[in-house]
Formats: structure tokens, C-alpha cells, sequence
């Protein structure tokens, strides 16, 4: 007699990396939630392994997913300054060290300046 073939192909368990994936989130972030006791799965040992049941992660998705489809309000812009924002790529400008003591130096004087010529 053959064995019944199982309908369902997804496993009982899975582990951490396998949830953060499905959740679209990195691993990482996934096992400080978990230890910060924020991850949004009930956790299982399976002796020293952390698991979370499969079905556990389809009931989260699928509460979330209302929310992901909910409509989104739309923005309407009405002023003219819609003007797209050019970034360039490294660190902003003015933000170095010798920069930022530049500036505050500059500052400074200009405070100074500004006591001396407003005491007289």
C-alpha cells in the first residue's frame, strides 16, 4: 500500500532566518526584536533551537496584509515649488572637523563683533 502523499508542502517549524526573509526584514533586526521580546511570533524551543511554527507566520501576514492594502490618502501639491532635490554622493559639505571649527570660530567673532559695536 503507498503512503499518503501530504497536501500541505510547507514544514511544521522553521527557524529565524527563514521568518526574517518572509518577513522581508534582516536577520539581524529579526534577533533583536526576538531578544528585546518585541518579535511579533511566539517563539518554540526545539531543544537549544529557537523555531516558530509556519502557520504562525501565515496568520501574521495575513492580519498584516489589510493593512498593506488599505488605500493610502493621496497628496495633492498645490504650490509651485515642486522641484526635484538634487543629492550628491559623500558627506554634506561643511561638516567636517576643520570646517564645523571653522564656522564656529567665525561665529564666535561675529558675536564678539557684535558685543564690542553694540556697547559703544
Amino acid at each position: 500500500m503507498p503512503l499518503p502523499v501530504p497536501t500541505n508542502t510547507h514544514p511544521l517549524f522553521v527557524n529565524i532566518s527563514v521568518v526574517a526573509f518572509e518577513m522581508n526584514m534582516p536577520i539581524g533586526c529579526a534577533y533583536n526584536l526576538v531578544s528585546q521580546g518585541k518579535f511579533p511570533l511566539p517563539t518554540y524551543k526545539v531543544g537549544r533551537r529557537s523555531v516558530y511554527k509556519y502557520s504562525d507566520l501565515i496568520d501574521w501576514a495575513e492580519k498584516l496584509s489589510p493593512q498593506l492594502s488599505s488605500p493610502k490618502p493621496e497628496l495633492t501639491i498645490t504650490s509651485a515649488t515642486n522641484v526635484a532635490i538634487k543629492r550628491e554622493k559623500g558627506r554634506p559639505s561643511g561638516t567636517t572637523k576643520v570646517d564645523l571649527a571653522a564656522k564656529r570660530k567665525r561665529l564666535l567673532n561675529e558675536q564678539t563683533t557684535k558685543s564690542i559695536v553694540g556697547s559703544n
